[in-house]
C-alpha cells in the first residue's frame, strides 16, 4: 500500500554518511578550542571544563544535533557511575586511539597530596585535607546544607542507619536531635489509635519524647500523632519504615543497638498490652532524611555478637547465586561504620562544587579497591576504579561502531 498525505507535502532530504565524517571533523576541532577554556554563561556562572562546555555549545542544525545527543546519551550515562567518567569518555572518542594499559594501584599516604591537588574547587580542596588529617576514612560522611557562612564538620561516634520511613513528620525539623526518650519497636502496622492510646495518654502527661518505631501506620494513626504533635500535647516521634527487602530486618537491628526486643504478634503479643508496660529509655536519636543516628545503650559484646552473625549470614548467602545479599551487606555497614556530618554553606554551592565533592567522596569511598591513576586534559591525577573505565572504553567503540554503521541519514 503507498503511503498517501493531506494538505502540505513535507519535503524529505536523504544525505549520506559523509555528512557524519563532517561532523566528527568540525566536533573535534570544537572540543579542543575549549579544551580547559573558561567560559562565561548567561546565568553569569563560568565554567572551565572541556566537556561540559562542548557539550553546552548548540549545535547549528537539526542533523548535527541528532548526531549530538547520540554522544550526550553516553557522556550522561557515564558521568551517572563516577564523575568525570563522561570527560574521559569524550577525551578518549576524539582522541581517536586506543590508551595504554593502566596500573592499578592500592590508595596509600602518598596519594593524598595526588587527590587534594586533582581537586579545581578550593573550598572541596580544604574540606579533604581537613579529612585526610583529622579522622579515619571508614566513617559514613553526610552532606547537609545549611544558611551558615563556613563549612562545619561534627565527628559523630553513634550509629547510622540508611533505610526509606516516613519522614513528613520531620519535614520541618530536619536533623531533630532527641534524648532520654521512651521506645517501643513494633513488628507490625499501627492500624488503629486505639492500639497507641495508652502511649499518646502517657506522653500527654509527663510530657517526655516517645518514639515508635513501626512498618507503616494508617491514615487515622498518622493524623491523630501529627496533631496532637502540632498541639504541643505531645512529643510522639514515629519511625514509619517502608515494608520492603532491603527493611525485612532492620527492627531487629534497631532492637540490638537498644539492646530491646521487638514487639511481635509471633511471641503472642499484642501493641496495645506491651504498650500499656513500663516503656525502656534510649539515649539519644537524630532524624534525617532517610536515615538516622542512634546512640548505642548495648555493650560491646552484643553489637561484636551481632555483626558475627551478620557476617556468617553473609557468607552463607555468597554461596548461593539466587540470594540477593545487598539487605545483609547494608545492615553490616550500619554496624561498621561511624559517621561525620559536614555542613555546607548554600552560597559556595554550585555545578562546579557539587561535581568536585561528588568526586572526592567516590574516590574515598572506594579506597579498598584498586585505583588507575591517569594524567588527563580534563584532571591530574585522576582517581578512578578500573572497572569505571573499562565501561567507558566500551562505550567509545560501541558509539564509533553505531555512527561508522549509519549509511544515510533521514530529515
Amino acid at each position: 500500500m503507498q503511503a498517501t498525505t493531506c494538505g502540505v507535502t513535507l519535503k524529505t532530504k536523504i544525505y549520506s554518511n559523509e555528512i557524519i565524517h563532517d561532523f566528527l571533523d568540525s566536533q573535534k576541532i570544537l572540543y579542543s578550542k575549549l579544551s580547559n577554556e573558561s567560559c562565561l554563561y548567561s546565568d553569569k556562572s563560568i565554567m572551565k571544563s572541556s566537556s561540559l562546555n562542548y557539550l553546552n555549545f548548540l549545535p547549528g542544525d537539526n542533523i548535527d544535533a541528532s548526531l549530538k545527543n547520540l554522544i550526550l546519551k553516553e557522556f550522561k550515562e557515564c558521568e551517572y557511575l563516577y564523575p568525570h567518567l563522561g570527560d574521559y569518555f569524550l577525551e578518549s572518542f576524539y582522541a581517536g586511539k586506543k590508551r595504554k594499559v593502566k596500573k592499578k594501584e592500592l590508595f596509600n599516604k602518598s596519594h593524598e597530596k595526588k587527590l587534594i591537588k586533582s581537586i579545581q574547587d578550593k573550598n572541596i580542596k580544604n574540606l579533604a585535607r581537613w579529612i585526610f588529617e583529622n579522622f579515619s576514612l571508614e566513617r559514613n560522611i553526610n552532606i547537609e546544607r545549611y544558611k551558615g557562612k563556613e563549612i562545619l564538620v561534627e565527628i559523630v561516634d553513634d550509629f547510622l542507619f540508611k533505610f526509606s520511613y516516613d519522614f513528613e513528620f520531620y519535614v520541618n525539623n530536619s536533623g531533630l536531635e532527641i534524648k532520654n526518650y521512651h521506645f517501643i519497636i513494633i513488628d507490625g502496622y499501627l492500624e488503629t489509635v486505639g492500639e497507641i492510646h495508652h502511649l499518646m495518654f502517657n506522653a500527654n502527661k509527663n510530657k517526655r519524647p516517645y518514639v515508635i518505631f513501626c512498618h507503616g501506620m494508617s491514615d487515622e494513626v498518622k493524623y491523630n500523632i501529627l496533631k496532637n504533635n502540632k498541639e504541643g500535647r505531645t512529643q510522639v516521634l514515629p519511625v514509619s519504615i517502608n515494608f520492603d527487602e532491603t527493611t525485612l530486618n532492620i527492627l531487629n537491628d534497631l532492637a540490638i543497638i537498644h539492646d530491646s526486643g521487638v514487639v511481635s504478634s509471633k511471641l503472642g503479643q499484642t501493641i496495645s498490652q506491651e504498650i500499656r508496660k513500663e516503656l525502656p529509655v534510649g539515649e539519644k536519636i537524630v532524624f534525617l532524611k532517610n536515615k538516622i543516628l542512634i546512640k548505642s545503650v548495648a555493650n560491646t559484646d552484643k553489637i561484636i555478637a551481632h555483626k558475627t552473625f551478620l557476617k556468617r549470614r553473609l557468607s552463607e548467602s555468597l554461596g548461593k547465586g539466587d540470594v540477593n545479599i545487598e539487605p545483609i551487606t547494608n545492615r553490616l555497614k550500619n554496624f561498621n561504620v561511624k559517621s561525620a556530618n559536614v555542613y555546607l554553606p548554600e552560597y559556595i554551592i554550585n555545578r562546579n562544587f557539587n561535581r568536585e565533592l561528588d568526586y572526592f567522596l567516590k574516590v574515598i569511598s572506594n579506597l579498598s579497591k584498586k585505583m588507575c591513576i591517569l594524567n588527563t586534559t580534563f584532571k591530574k591525577n585522576y582517581f578512578v576504579p578500573p572497572g569505571f573505565l573499562k565501561i567507558a572504553d566500551q562505550k567509545v567503540n560501541s558509539l564509533r561502531e553505531v555512527l561508522y554503521n549509519i549509511e544515510k541519514i533521514i530529515t
